[in-house]
């Protein structure tokens, strides 16, 4: 009966052993699974963050050509600007030209009218 109690025994305790292990097999198994969600998430995050990068990129590209097409926009205006000063200037002196040859021209009748006077 003693033999029996302790081979009892010794099964129950390694019956113990083994759910032990068992348990701790599980554990570890939950977290590995644990450790691999996370390293899953960071990557995820990773990704999100790269996006988010491309995206602040991409946006400091445009506003840069944007600022690039106002600098233009506003040189090709600067220019359009002294064109037609030049020729306001350019009309105005043919304007004084003219005036200046009306003005001969006028003389030049005064002289004639004055000399058929004598």
């Amino acid at each position: 009966e003693d033999k029996n109690n302790d081979k009892d025994n010794e099964d129950k305790n390694n019956d113990k052993d083994n759910e032990d292990k068992n348990n701790d097999k599980d554990n570890e198994d939950k977290n590995n699974d644990k450790d691999n969600e996370d390293k899953n998430n960071d990557k995820d995050e990773d990704k999100n963050n790269d996006k988010e990068n491309e995206d602040k990129n991409n946006d400091k590209d445009n506003e840069d050509k944007n600022d690039e097409k106002d600098n233009e926009d506003k040189n090709n205006d600067k220019d359009n600007e002294d064109k037609n000063n030049d020729k306001d200037n350019e009309d105005k002196n043919n304007d004084k030209d003219n005036e200046d040859k009306n003005n001969d021209k006028d003389n030049e009748d005064k002289n004639n009218d004055k000399d058929e006077d004598k």
